[in-house]
């Protein structure tokens, strides 16, 4: 949430009040740097194995 409030001054009740389609336009207007947009960036979107979920774990 540090990313929210730094680049858009959101206060971390303002952002967990955001609909979904809210939340997801500002994640893509988040500076490349930002800590938060990286993380989104390398996590997978599928979870299959036991191998899979150990790597989200330990990135």
């Amino acid at each position: 949430m540090a990313d929210y409030r730094r680049e858009y001054d959101l206060s971390p009740d303002a952002v967990a009040v955001l609909d979904l389609p809210e939340f997801l336009w500002l994640l893509r207007g988040l500076s490349p740097s930002a800590r938060f947009m990286k993380a989104w960036r390398d996590a997978p979107r599928n979870v299959y194995t036991d191998a899979d979920i150990a790597a989200v774990h330990d990135n």
